[in-house]
């Protein structure tokens, strides 16, 4: 953290966490895999986020040629074409670092009421998320109060280098890769 000076140290020192990744997600191994096996009924895997909480995963899966619905846009369109695709056998990955990103909020709230609209209870409709954000975010507090699986990411990862965090692994092992 010293090489950018004194100055920069201190923010230095908590956005470094991306030269040890590789190493430090293996830890993630047993959860993901315990996650998979949990909702192995649910097998069209969504990814609500944007930028740096989508790239990763879009490429990993597309490599090895594994399923995954990408939603990082706000084009009505296509998010009334994601909701309508075999919603009851969804599970939603809501990927945001801050836990208040907009968009991804809003595709969120539109699905949890399209799984209630199709008649699952809350309870139900809290099983097809998974919510991977920072620790103490306010999407952590989100997860809980819907019941939602939580994967809590490293928060010294910033977005454009979490391709080996949470937020690249967990959509690409839900949607059938050996991560």
């Amino acid at each position: 953290p010293a090489l950018w000076g004194p100055d920069a140290e201190a923010e230095a020192k908590i956005r470094l966490g991306w030269v040890d990744t590789h190493q430090r997600s293996r830890e993630l191994l047993p959860q993901l895999a315990e996650l998979k096996a949990e909702l192995a009924d649910l097998d069209h895997v969504v990814l609500a986020g944007m930028g740096g909480s989508s790239l990763a995963p879009e490429v990993i899966t597309r490599t090895l040629g594994r399923p995954l619905t990408v939603l990082d846009t706000t084009d009505p369109g296509q998010v009334r074409a994601a909701l309508g695709d075999r919603l009851e056998r969804t599970v939603v990955v809501v990927a945001s670092k801050s836990g208040s990103t907009v968009e991804t909020d809003s595709h969120r709230r539109a699905y949890l009421q399209a799984f209630l609209d199709a008649g699952m209870t809350e309870a139900e409709a809290g099983r097809h998320f998974v919510i991977v954000t920072d620790p103490g975010s306010p999407l952590e507090e989100t997860a809980a109060a819907m019941g939602a699986f939580t994967v809590l990411a490293d928060p010294n990862v910033g977005g454009r280098y979490s391709a080996l965090t949470a937020f690249g692994l967990v959509p690409s092992a839900l949607a059938g890769v050996e991560v």
